[in-house]
């Protein structure tokens, strides 16, 4: 792994040193519905139909439908011959 970046053994990540977050949030009201669905689920799996049903509204669809694991789907030939960091739209052309 490049010399910059070091892994956060709490969160399994590899960060940049000082690097303090993203300073975005859906809103407490929101991030707190998240949560809770989550400690509510069974199957937290691509294809949980219990993350399915919770799907209501945008938030919740970006968050737990299963169409996200289309997103990397143009990337996998660079995702298995090679260590990705990140996406950056450099790489999306």
């Amino acid at each position: 792994m490049n010399k910059n970046y070091i892994y956060d053994v709490d969160h399994g990540i590899w960060i940049r040193p000082g690097f303090s977050g993203i300073s975005y949030s859906d809103g407490d009201e929101i991030e707190a519905r998240i949560a809770q669905i989550l400690n509510n689920v069974q199957d937290l799996s691509l294809l949980s139909s219990e993350l399915k049903a919770q799907c209501t509204d945008w938030v919740t669809t970006y968050h737990f439908s299963s169409s996200r694991a289309n997103v990397l789907r143009p990337f996998e030939d660079r995702l298995r011959s090679a260590e990705v960091l990140e996406i950056t739209r450099a790489l999306l052309g």
